[in-house]
């Protein structure tokens, strides 16, 4: 099914298939065409999620819309044969390539790239809300059963936040959704995101057979079966090292997970949180354990050994972590055993920090740093105004894409 377009396109619904699961474990496939759709539009460029209902039952997925004079021409710097990924359109349009059969592109992260601002805090208050849906754009997994990705992945130690799945039925669901046995992801983080499917449920990557190497999580992750703070499954060649997770993993029925869904002697140099007082597993820390340093020394020492037993292979190299760095994400782990040195929940954000949100056709800020601005993607202000107040509401409209800046703090809203 057709996902990227080009600004006028009109959008198509050819190609696309709604798969029903009944009761009885029966399945039905129909055309998407033969649901209900909610308004496309593509004379905005950018991602935006587009949802689909039927009998009764919604889910997501994402398109694309491109400039014209950008498509096919358009791609993000290259260097070496690399791809330089500094931006959220960077990212889509890497997924997009990846997931209509370019699979093989070798990239590198060369900034942080936020998709949802807040991303879990905001889940809070649009669940109380009735609709997350309408304020998130919903990411699709990178690489597919017809196309994993088979290339090299290089976060450089930059991270990724504010990825959005949320669909039960899903399966191979991540940052990454398939990565093939020649394709490596390293040196990336997941940060802020919330990541729900069914089997195969992982934050870097949910069905890995290839490798995944120095990254870490910061995220919740949900699934029904092989769900993993890393990665949910782990095939027999496929390997995971020198990764940790300060995120929270575990399945539908509440049961806490490890770094992979699936045990594996692959695994290799990896550590997660652990909220059990009577967990065994070598690779389970508690927060004290993290943030003594402890964790961050076992990381560091072990990813020395694996990198001489491996012939000082590069992928096994810990290039993000040093002794001299504090572990992304363990300073906001909450510490029960230093009650007078209590630090900020992972998802908590403090009091004083912009907040900015959409739900109906409504954007909402919270502690406004100055002036706000909202602009169209194609760079069109539709409204500027001084804060009056801590919290701002403002109406708009027109559906579509927006981005709300305040002072040094920008995010994209969907106003639907």
């Amino acid at each position: 099914m057709k996902t990227a377009y080009q600004v006028g396109d009109a959008f198509e619904c050819d190609g696309g298939l709604i798969a029903i699961t009944y009761s009885n474990n029966s399945i039905d496939t129909v055309s998407l065409c033969k649901a209900e759709i909610s308004e496309v539009l593509t004379d905005i460029v950018g991602p935006q999620s587009v949802t689909i209902s039927y009998l009764g039952l919604s889910t997501t997925f994402t398109i694309v819309v491109s400039k014209s004079e950008e498509t096919p021409n358009y791609t993000p710097p290259i260097k070496d044969g690399v791809y330089q990924l500094s931006t959220v359109e960077d990212l889509f349009w890497f997924l997009t390539q990846v997931n209509n059969g370019n699979n093989k592109l070798n990239v590198v992260l060369t900034q942080d790239i936020v998709v949802n601002q807040n991303c879990l805090d905001r889940i809070t208050t649009l669940t109380k809300a009735g609709n997350m849906e309408s304020a998130l754009i919903v990411w699709q997994p990178i690489g597919t059963i017809d196309y994993p990705f088979e290339g090299t992945f290089n976060g450089q130690g930059h991270s990724i936040s504010g990825l959005y799945i949320n669909d039960k039925a899903q399966d191979n669901v991540g940052l990454f959704g398939i990565i093939s046995e020649d394709a490596v992801v390293k040196n990336v983080g997941l940060e802020d995101s919330y990541i729900i499917g069914n089997e195969n449920v992982g934050s870097i990557c949910g069905n890995n057979q290839g490798t995944i190497a120095n990254c870490y999580n910061t995220s919740i992750v949900k699934g029904s079966q092989n769900v993993g703070a890393i990665s949910g499954s782990v095939t027999k060649d496929a390997v995971v090292v020198n990764s940790y997770s300060v995120g929270k993993a575990t399945t539908t029925d509440g049961e806490e997970q490890g770094i992979s869904g699936v045990a594996s002697e692959n695994v290799k140099n990896c550590y997660y949180l652990t909220e059990k007082t009577d967990n065994t597993d070598e690779q389970a820390k508690t927060a004290t354990e993290f943030k003594s340093g402890e964790v961050l020394k076992a990381l560091v020492e072990g990813a020395k050994t694996l990198s001489a037993e491996s012939n000082n292979n590069e992928n096994f190299v810990l290039e993000v972590f040093d002794l001299d760095t504090e572990l992304p994400g363990v300073a906001e782990i909450e510490d029960p055993n230093n009650p007078d040195n209590p630090s900020t929940p992972v998802l908590e954000v403090s009091s004083n920090s912009v907040r900015i949100w959409s739900f109906d056709k409504t954007v909402y800020i919270e502690n406004a740093e100055s002036e706000i601005h909202i602009i169209t993607l194609s760079g069109t202000t539709v409204c500027r105004l001084n804060p009056e107040s801590s919290r701002i509401e403002i109406k708009l409209s027109k559906t579509g894409i927006y981005i709300v800046k305040t002072g040094k703090t920008s995010q994209k809203v969907v106003i639907q």
